[in-house]
């Protein structure tokens, strides 16, 4: 009667490719361009899906003096996408178009391998109200991210909130001037992962003109 139970499961998956050809009648394609007659095509592949539960309790006491929500949840996510191409100039027999990129240079070539992102959160909340005038709301967060390192990969991250009502108040009851008032005061830490999936490989340089990837105390 009080608890409830939720689930909600997500999947979506993209394909996208784009195709490019300069002939020689074109200005990117004509005999004295850089490139001169040149093509390229490219495909990125995108699949995400992602997966979040609910659990939920509410109640009331005395007489519905005391009113009581509490939720926990746990949700699942996952990012991938690929991307592949390449681009060809100086083609000989422009007559065949995308067919004979083969035949000409490689100039740019844009292969990467599947990258994906994992998520798992966990989410602790109670809100207790008293009277439906005041109320205290206490939650925690815990994130995890494969976009860091192992040893930085969760984040934690607390909330506290009182709130008062105060349009429900007997002193405000026969007045015309306000018809609904409320005060919150509230604290918390919030964090994210808006940076690039490989970023905790990034290169970095040192004085001595080398360059290589930091792990734990050792250089790479």
């Amino acid at each position: 009667k009080h608890l409830s139970f939720k689930s909600i499961a997500q999947a979506y998956q993209y394909r996208y490719q784009a195709e490019q050809f300069n002939n020689s009648m074109t200005r990117n394609g004509q005999p004295h361009s850089m490139r001169q007659v040149n093509g390229s095509f490219s495909t990125t592949k995108t699949a995400n899906w992602t997966n979040e539960n609910i659990l939920t309790y509410a109640n009331s006491f005395d007489g519905s003096k005391h009113s009581l929500l509490a939720t926990a949840a746990v949700t699942f996510e996952q990012q991938g996408s690929s991307k592949y191409g390449y681009g060809s100039e100086f083609i000989p027999n422009e007559q065949q178009g995308m067919a004979s990129l083969a035949q000409g240079s490689v100039y740019e070539t844009t292969s990467s391998i599947d990258t994906k992102t994992k998520r798992m959160s966990f989410l602790g909340r109670v809100i207790y109200s008293y009277l439906s005038r005041y109320s205290l709301t206490v939650s925690m967060r815990a994130d995890g991210s494969s976009k860091f390192a192992k040893q930085n990969r969760w984040g934690y991250f607390p909330s506290a909130s009182l709130g008062w009502d105060f349009g429900s108040e007997r002193f405000l009851q026969d007045q015309k001037i306000l018809s609904n008032g409320k005060l919150r005061a509230s604290w918390g830490i919030t964090g994210n992962d808006r940076i690039s999936s490989d970023d905790m490989y990034q290169q970095m340089k040192v004085f001595s003109g080398t360059t290589g990837y930091p792990l734990g105390s050792n250089w790479e």
